[in-house]
């Protein structure tokens, strides 16, 4: 009984923190399209911003430094030390982070280039730079909500950055016929907005410019190896925009931007899940049966999200087919649907302290996609990037998860390996076929897969774990 109430309040929290993540995060999902419609006549602006947002995704990452995943790890209301922890890591963060884009922004202006990786250096590459810096204070704030559970308030204050940005992101945009400028410019005045609103966080957790070098070097150590793990896993998804802006041109890098936009439908629903289940899978890290079925219950929740997904985009799959570009969006999709296999696989590695492997086996998937895309775009263009994103994310997942299967026995599976067969067929017949009735395929499969394991596996999903 006492597990069945344990599942029934992590669904019900994933479904309320799902309400208000979705809101916001769809807001942006719209907010991309969008920017696209306005873009028409000047197409390789929306290449443009496609570029900005993916040097800003992978520096993200960079600027990071693991500090997401330490402040999920170490942080401890009921302990003293609690305000040393969370001083430190601010203090440490923030000056790093300074010191680093302060360098990069005055070495481009410098150097006098009139690119940057194929940005134009120009005022929206500025405020791009500017957004790493005020975004890692908003994100900051962010995570000790999370940790702390006030759904509500990290709840609102996504949702006052979502609509600052979305308003002023189109305003902007309007007024200057420049979506690139408008979008950076609008993130800007989001992230400035909803901190302050939020900015009681800190007096609350007496949060200061204390300094503790023991607390800094156990971050640093801690953190160092996802610093790499999580640029390498942002390189696979963004670098394929960059090939193609030096292999074809922005107005393609805009054209699959735009395919991989409707496509994100998928990765914002995977998030919302990841940004619930992450901390409680650090809580109940050593409790080995409620982290198995806390585990479970996300991989399925995804999987179950995903289904929603595909149904619900039957109607966009009529736009992008009179748009030309079908056989993309299938060969993209069929990449997407494995990442929760990723996520699962990832957890474990964590939250047993071996970020290495995660490190591992995320620099040979990047490797792999790195050779697909300079050989595939060459051939192909935006096909061959949409290849090339299938490969990375099958090695990705598949070779991480045998390797986890033969390390940690006791999270062997038959259901998940039935998985991998459902998932990987569709993908393989891809290459082949190249047509919607693969697709539709998948999705039916995938569909049928988790209605399979709810009804035949119930008795073991909600069987009582005996404390």
């Amino acid at each position: 009984m006492q597990n069945i109430l344990f599942r029934f309040k992590q669904l019900k929290g994933t479904l309320a923190f799902f309400s208000s993540e979705g809101l916001a995060k769809g807001l942006h999902w719209v907010l991309l399209l969008l920017l696209f419609f306005l873009s028409k006549p000047h197409p390789e602006n929306y290449g443009m911003l496609a570029l900005l947002i993916a040097f800003e995704r992978m520096a993200e990452v960079m600027l990071d430094f693991g500090q997401k995943r330490v402040v999920y790890r170490f942080f401890d209301k009921s302990t003293h030390d609690n305000r040393y922890f969370l001083s430190t890591t601010f203090t440490a963060w923030m000056l790093l982070i300074a010191v680093i884009l302060l360098s990069l922004g005055l070495g481009i202006w410098a150097s006098g280039c009139d690119t940057f990786f194929n940005i134009k250096t120009s005022l929206p590459l500025y405020i791009c730079m500017a957004n790493l810096g005020v975004g890692k204070v908003y994100a900051f704030v962010t995570y000790i909500l999370r940790i702390d559970k006030r759904i509500k308030s990290y709840a609102g204050m996504r949702l006052i950055f979502s609509i600052v940005q979305f308003a002023a992101s189109l305003l902007v945009s309007i007024v200057f016929d420049d979506v690139s400028l408008g979008f950076v410019l609008g993130t800007f005045l989001a992230y400035v907005i909803s901190t302050i609103c939020k900015i009681g966080v800190f007096k609350e957790f007496a949060i200061s410019f204390l300094f503790d070098w023991n607390i800094f070097k156990r971050n640093m150590l801690y953190g160092y190896p996802l610093v790499i793990q999580q640029l390498i896993s942002n390189i696979g998804p963004n670098i394929d925009k960059f090939f193609l802006a030096e292999l074809v041109s922005l107005t393609e890098v805009g054209h699959y931007n735009f395919v991989v936009t409707i496509l994100s439908a998928f990765t914002f629903l995977f998030s919302i899940c990841t940004s619930y289940f992450e901390p409680m899978l650090f809580k109940i890290r050593k409790d080995p049966k409620r982290f198995l079925i806390t585990n479970q219950t996300f991989i399925y929740t995804c999987i179950g999200f995903a289904a929603v997904v595909v149904l619900a985009t039957s109607g966009v799959f009529q736009l992008i087919d009179k748009a030309g570009e079908t056989p993309l969006y299938l060969m993209l999709s069929a990449a997407y649907i494995m990442l929760p296999v990723y996520f699962y696989n990832t957890y474990v590695y964590m939250t047993s302290d071996k970020n290495g492997y995660v490190v591992f086996f995320s620099a040979i998937a990047v490797l792999a996609d790195l050779a697909a895309n300079y050989i595939l775009i060459k051939s192909y263009g935006v096909m061959g990037a949409a290849m090339a994103q299938c490969i990375y994310t099958f090695v990705l997942s598949w070779l991480s998860y045998a390797f986890m299967e033969w390390k940690y026995p006791h999270y062997r599976s038959n259901h998940n390996r039935l998985l991998g067969i459902i998932m990987t067929l569709p993908v393989v017949a891809c290459f082949v076929l190249n047509a919607p009735l693969v697709l539709l395929a998948e999705y039916l499969a995938i569909t049928f897969f988790a209605s399979y394991f709810i009804t035949k596996n119930r008795h073991e999903m909600f069987a009582v774990v005996e404390d």
